[in-house]
């Protein structure tokens, strides 16, 4: 009789086990970039311009629906956000089309140790400290 209790036991152990597991892999999460350099960051800026989706280098063939959002200032160059430090009304990002203020850290494009942003049009990216909506 008791060995009948410690099989339903490790029955019971193995169900809750399996069933945490598929519980916590199934949470959504936040894609994660690559990192955005391996350098100091140096370059303070406060930029001011529209809110766009980066525009790809390459305009030729298929293009995906994500949207990177960036800065476009007023002489036309564009500047990727990392808003992950600055708070935002909105987690999602600061939208499209919408006039902006960015304070932070500039990294140039040069400066940037793996090819994941090279596919955007980009003068480099800017690690916000504060976002304003003007």
């Amino acid at each position: 009789m008791r060995e009948k209790q410690v099989y339903w036991v490790i029955i019971a152990v193995c169900i809750a086990a399996i069933a945490t597991y598929f519980f916590t892999s199934r949470q959504v999460h936040a894609p994660v970039l690559p990192p955005v350099a391996n350098v100091p960051y140096e370059g303070a800026v406060s930029l001011e311009g529209v809110s766009v989706c980066l525009p790809h280098v390459e305009s030729d063939g298929p293009q995906t629906l994500e949207c990177a959002y960036g800065l476009r200032t007023d002489n036309g160059f564009n500047y990727a956000l990392d808003t992950s430090k600055a708070p935002l009304d909105n987690e999602s990002g600061p939208g499209t089309n919408k006039r902006i203020k960015i304070e932070g850290t500039l990294v140039p494009i040069e400066a940037i140790s793996n090819d994941y942003w090279r596919k955007y049009d980009i003068k480099g990216i800017i690690q916000a400290n504060s976002f304003e909506a003007l």
